[in-house]
């Protein structure tokens, strides 16, 4: 059936095999929730699978890549800023934290590197 409404496939898979004494049962395929990503193709025989979208921790991860209808979201943690970095621009939630070399002050010393 191709009744075009919404994002409904009118796919269907075999929910139940035909015997000697009843005919097969067909079941419309799911389709996946905003919030979920196709896990496992339809069969002739099976429905989707639908997986929830990972949820990147604000501060902690960040989104590298973004979820389809195929695919769950990618997150990568934060960079940390070293002893001798501070941060320059805070993380977003598609954005890793950027880190900038602390000024090395002219104490008078000589163990410098003769700049």
């Amino acid at each position: 059936s191709s009744s075009g409404s919404g994002s409904g496939s009118g796919l269907e898979y075999e929910s139940k095999a035909p015997t000697a004494t009843s005919d097969r049962e067909c079941s419309p395929v799911k389709d996946c929730g905003a919030d979920e990503f196709q896990s496992k193709a339809p069969t002739a025989t099976s429905d989707r699978e639908c997986s929830p979208v990972t949820e990147c921790v604000e501060g902690e991860t960040y989104e590298t890549q973004g979820p389809t209808d195929t695919s769950d979201r990618v997150c990568t943690p934060v960079k940390e800023c070293g002893s001798d970095e501070y941060e320059t621009q805070a993380p977003t939630a598609t954005s890793d934290r950027v880190c900038s070399p602390l000024t090395e002050c002219n104490d008078g010393s000589s163990s410098g590197s003769g700049s």
